[in-house]
């Protein structure tokens, strides 16, 4: 387990070490390695190889030569998928297992947040929907998809933190989801082999061209969930919009939906997707004032809709 960083000292010790580390591990020369973020598993570091930017991440946990592998695979596949149209994912250009060290170049453009936030995403969304379409490829397949799973889950929430009001909002919804639930019970369901994290902090946008990078491995998933948490996740990016579509804003879900048009699901499983994830994203980030009042607004809506 690699110590946090606290201070200065710290953070200089964590750059020393990385060095060692690649040295030690025979990976081509880095220079000017710089921390710069640490998260529950891995540590993050900006670098010059080669006379180019890149990303150096070290995991810090006992899975992460698993992690590096994952990275490594994925990468080498979706790139092979991705070869022929604008953008792309990143490249690994050094990994090492035993050291769980990754070098990766770093992504052209301006970071999707950036973009998004700024209300362009009527250009962007159609660049980000047309990308996943690219990375999934023909990796589909047919499966099922169970209501009353999530159900529970939402359910099970402790909610006792919630002011009243809002634990009102929260049961009003279950309550709507509970209804939902029975009436579609398990419905079918195209999955696909898709980005572990598939969300805005992961993607850049370069004129047209978008890049993935931190591509940890893929998830096998309900391709409308993975559209729906994307939304629900830009939802606090994106300048407020009323013109919806299932509770989310229509800019962003749309693109998605034409994108994938040949693996539509049922229309009612949307609406249950979106509802289920702006819930439970409202819960978890209730304590979050901005993000809060945004999804409080949409859980509002969504239920006032029925």
């Amino acid at each position: 387990m690699i110590p946090p960083v606290t201070d200065w000292a710290s953070r200089i010790g964590l750059e020393r070490a990385l060095r060692r580390t690649l040295e030690d591990a025979g990976a081509p020369p880095v220079t000017e390695i710089s921390f710069r973020k640490q998260s529950h598993n891995a540590v993050v570091f900006h670098g010059t190889c080669a006379d180019a930017p890149v990303f150096i991440k070290q995991y810090q946990t006992d899975y992460g030569p698993r992690q590096v592998r994952n990275t490594v695979e994925e990468t080498g596949v979706v790139k092979g998928l991705m070869a022929d149209g604008p953008g792309g994912v990143v490249d690994v250009i050094w990994a090492s297992e035993p050291a769980a060290v990754v070098i990766m170049s770093a992504a052209q453009g301006d970071l999707l947040t950036k973009t998004l936030a700024a209300g362009k995403a009527a250009t962007v969304m159609p660049d980000v929907a047309d990308w996943l379409r690219r990375y999934v490829g023909p990796r589909v397949f047919e499966d099922s998809f169970s209501t009353s799973y999530w159900l529970k889950q939402r359910q099970a929430m402790d909610v006792t933190s919630l002011s009243p009001s809002d634990q009102r909002l929260v049961s009003g919804v279950l309550e709507l989801q509970r209804g939902r639930s029975a009436a579609l019970g398990r419905v079918p369901v195209w999955k696909g082999r898709l980005p572990k994290d598939f969300a805005p902090h992961n993607l850049h946008w370069d004129e047209g061209a978008v890049w993935g990078f931190d591509i940890e491995g893929y998830t096998t998933a309900a391709l409308s969930r993975v559209f729906v948490t994307f939304c629900v996740l830009a939802e606090k990016i994106l300048p407020d919009s009323w013109t919806r579509r299932s509770g989310l804003q229509d800019v962003a879900i749309s693109p998605f939906l034409e994108a994938f048009s040949a693996y539509a699901d049922p229309p009612e499983l949307l609406d249950y997707q979106a509802t289920d994830l702006a819930l439970a994203r409202f819960v978890q980030r209730n304590g979050q004032p901005e993000t809060a009042q945004r999804l409080r607004h949409v859980l509002t809506e969504m239920l006032e809709l029925g």
